[in-house]
């Protein structure tokens, strides 16, 4: 719940939607005082500029304080502290592969924007109007900077390829110790903010989820077979309830290793979109 684009403003409110994201939050000032900050004074200045433990100001907000003196309550009109900062990288809708022996499209994209930021990859696929629309990835690489055996420092990517025989959903870190795990969606949802999001499993009969699974996917006329569709990968499974125009979320885990080195990072990914009734993928990155 954002703070209020037009009329009076409460000081106190807007620390609600710094605190809690909820402008109208009906706790007590008391209550707030003893328990939440610490007794800490409520401070136009703190919450401008993300000090006295309040968080930083969610630059993905259209309306923020610049943080810069004089600060001022009217900076604050409209500001939503919870809203996803996602930008897009790429759109792709309907069929572009026609049969399932087409051979896969790579994508890479230059992300030289997020340098020195932390950020998750996302896709939202939109399926459909029938199961003949079951979306595919695989080898999707974030971007870092190192030496990677011998190669001398420069610009790498990691691997996600979500396994070898057995389906596996980690993101490792360049040095190859755990970052976490991808995530699906679990719920219907159009919106980021309101998306809740689990583990990736195997199972086909997961309707409206991302799922985990080898050599194409198990409705016909729909998905590719061939590499790297032929081992394990992840696909959006539209049969049954998971059409027509479900959401399909993806994301990865929070991803800190694009340095502020010169030269350029890329993203990449593998998709398969084959089939006669596929929807619209939008992949973007998420500033966190």
């Amino acid at each position: 719940m954002a703070v209020p684009s037009s009329g009076e403003l409460s000081l106190f409110k807007t620390a609600l939607e710094m605190e809690f994201n909820d402008y109208t939050n009906t706790m007590p000032y008391s209550i707030y005082r003893d328990s939440v900050n610490g007794a800490t004074p409520v401070s136009l200045t703190n919450m401008s500029t993300g000090a006295g433990g309040f968080d930083a100001i969610n630059s993905g907000s259209s309306s923020k304080p610049d943080g810069s003196t004089p600060h001022g309550m009217g900076e604050f009109r409209g500001y939503d502290h919870d809203v996803s900062a996602l930008t897009l990288l790429q759109t792709i809708t309907g069929q572009q592969h026609t049969s399932s022996s087409a051979t896969p499209t790579t994508v890479s994209i230059n992300v030289n924007a997020f340098k020195g930021k932390t950020v998750r990859a996302v896709f939202h696929y939109v399926s459909g109007t029938s199961f003949r629309g079951d979306f595919q990835l695989d080898t999707i690489m974030m971007p870092w900077y190192g030496n990677f055996f011998g190669s001398g420092n420069q610009w790498q990517a990691m691997v996600t390829g979500f396994g070898g025989s057995t389906f596996s959903a980690l993101q490792l870190n360049p040095d190859f110790t755990s970052n976490g795990n991808w995530e699906t969606s679990t719920n219907n949802s159009s919106s980021y903010t309101t998306t809740t999001f689990g583990s990736i499993g195997t199972n086909t009969g997961s309707y409206g989820r991302w799922v985990g699974r080898s050599n194409g996917t198990p409705s016909g006329s729909t998905g590719l077979t061939s590499s790297p569709f032929s081992g394990m990968h992840v696909y959006a499974e539209t049969s049954s309830s998971g059409n027509p125009n479900k959401n399909f979320w993806l994301r990865s885990p929070e991803w800190t290793h694009i340095t502020t080195q010169s030269g350029n990072a890329l993203f990449y990914f593998t998709y398969g979109a084959y089939g006669s009734n596929m929807g619209t993928m939008r992949v973007y990155f998420l500033e966190v």
